[in-house]
């Protein structure tokens, strides 16, 4: 099977519109993100990581995001990324930050959400000089979500009758 048909084997009318492979060498971060349809707004779906994350689950979580925004009428399209990483032995804050510059040419296609903590011009966009914060916070409330789920996962696996 050539290379092309591997690709688009599960591309049909809804998408996806994009499927981004990252890697950055110096830290050696991979990541896929794809962004499976933006036709309602904006995709809108999570992270996920794990070393055994792969493009096809990453493709079809995303395919997911679709269908669960659209039945809950949300302004949203589908999308969702993943970090090919162990989430215990990395360097969450520097694996986040790493993917976080791989994914900025994407913010067309990805949802930003709508709270007090992002900067926002008059047209309801973050500004340029501004934006830097705003991922920032991100990226912190991302990096405390991941520390509170390390330190459940670990309160359960000590304590087996939980």
């Amino acid at each position: 099977m050539e290379i092309t048909e591997n690709v688009f084997e599960f591309v049909d009318e809804l998408g996806p519109e994009k499927i981004v492979f990252l890697y950055e060498p110096r830290t050696r971060m991979k990541a896929v993100v794809v962004v499976d349809n933006v036709a309602a707004g904006p995709a809108m779906g999570g992270v996920r990581m794990a070393t055994d994350v792969t493009a096809t689950e990453v493709r079809r979580l995303a395919r997911a995001m679709t269908y669960k925004n659209a039945m809950a009428g949300l302004p949203h399209g589908g999308g969702k990324s993943g970090i090919i990483a162990d989430p215990k032995t990395v360097n969450m804050e520097h694996i986040i930050r790493t993917f976080a510059r791989g994914i900025k040419n994407l913010q067309e296609y990805m949802s930003r959400l709508n709270n007090a903590d992002s900067p926002k011009k008059d047209n309801d966009e973050v500004a340029p000089s501004e934006g830097k914060d705003y991922v920032d916070i991100q990226l912190q409330r991302a990096l405390d979500v991941l520390r509170n789920e390390q330190l459940l996962y670990t309160k359960l696996l000590s304590n087996p009758a939980l």
